[in-house]
């Protein structure tokens, strides 16, 4: 006697829901990695412009109270590496050793969008001040 087997395949439209969903939970977590990225983006940032205010305050205080030319005078000085003069996205400081508003010096990165005298510029003398 020979017995049938039935197999049961997924038809199409099974097929695709199931991709369906899983297309959805892969945009859902992709959402959610892009967002901590960027947090961390800034928190890399404002611990960059600590220590590089930091840095340039010791040059201050070694240097007859003036303040560096620029970031670069820092790295020539053994004070901080090369690597540091750049944001977490890639772009130079914005460093000026005449400060403004009663502060010694002006020290920013442009944040997200890359561009200086925009709402999510980082200046040193904000932070942790949000």
């Amino acid at each position: 006697m020979r017995s049938r087997t039935h197999r049961r395949a997924f038809s199409m439209i099974e097929l695709v829901l199931v991709i369906a969903i899983i297309g959805i939970l892969m945009g859902v977590v992709g959402w959610n990695m892009f967002g901590k990225v960027d947090d961390a983006s800034q928190r890399a940032t404002e611990a960059s412009l600590q220590s590089l205010g930091q840095a340039i305050k010791d040059y201050n205080i070694n240097h007859s109270r003036t303040n560096p030319e620029g970031l670069q005078t820092l790295v020539d000085a053994k004070i901080i590496e090369d690597n540091s003069l750049k944001d977490a996205w890639g772009m130079p400081y914005y460093y000026k050793p005449q400060g403004r508003a009663g502060k010694e010096f002006s020290l920013l990165s442009g944040g997200r969008d890359k561009e200086l005298g925009t709402d999510d510029d980082i200046d040193y003398w904000n932070i942790g001040k949000n």
